[in-house]
């Protein structure tokens, strides 16, 4: 497993490396002036509560929660469509390198508190943070004075911490462990429908699926 973590690691640094640089051309383009931004933004149902439904295989492989290690066999249930419990949010840097062309580099927070149950029983919640740096990319379709639509793709590292919070002392309680260890794992954004509105401060807003959530809502700040 070690090698494993080592591996996702590499490649996400790899993937994080700018090779999508201005190009140098002999003639300089003096019009070509690189906007610098600083975006705030909130998302709701990631991808990391959302993909067990979808299945064990699907889940570590399709992109539905990425790749991830450990050890998943337990003798209780997670009731992952209880999102009562979650805070999903991030800061990122963007340059807009081309008249539609942006590229983002961020970081972002999730904490998730899912149910602990066996038959009808609850025993506590498992809680889940996560701490990831991404990279997105995005395409600008529509380009008005004061708004855009563009579509935007991005990957992300991320860690996870996993803990279960119990709340019973009941001898027939299962035997649940309260710590659960750590996940690494690689995970995608895609989103096809994006707007911003406004010119210094705008509103941003990201219809999308991934690890920053179907719906991606925040404050965008120009830095020029």
């Amino acid at each position: 497993m070690k090698y494993l973590r080592c591996l996702a690691m590499v490649i996400t640094l790899l993937l994080f490396i700018q090779i999508d640089g201005i190009s140098k051309n002999k003639k300089k383009d003096t019009t070509l002036k690189i906007e610098h931004r600083l975006n705030f933004e909130v998302g709701l149902f990631p991808s990391e509560g959302i993909e067990p439904s979808l299945g064990p295989n699907l889940g570590s492989w399709g992109g539905f929660g990425g790749w991830r290690t450990g050890n998943f066999e337990q003798p209780y249930s997670i009731d992952y469509h209880d999102h009562k419990d979650f805070t999903n949010f991030g800061l990122n840097y963007e340059m807009v390198v081309r008249e539609r062309l942006s590229i983002k580099y961020g970081f972002r927070f999730a904490l998730l508190k899912n149910k602990i149950s066996t038959d009808d029983e609850t025993w506590g919640s498992r809680v889940n943070k996560l701490y990831a740096i991404h990279k997105d990319v995005g395409y600008t379709y529509i380009k008005r004075r004061s708004f855009e639509m563009y579509a935007a793709v991005g990957i992300a590292g991320i860690y996870v911490h996993k803990q279960n919070n119990l709340n019973s002392n009941d001898s027939e309680m299962p035997e649940i462990p309260k710590d659960i260890g750590e996940d690494y794992m690689l995970n995608f954004q895609l989103s096809p429908i994006c707007i911003r509105v406004g010119n210094d401060v705008a509103f941003i807003a990201e219809l999308g699926y991934g690890h920053k959530g179907i719906i991606n809502v925040g404050l965008s700040k120009n830095l020029n």
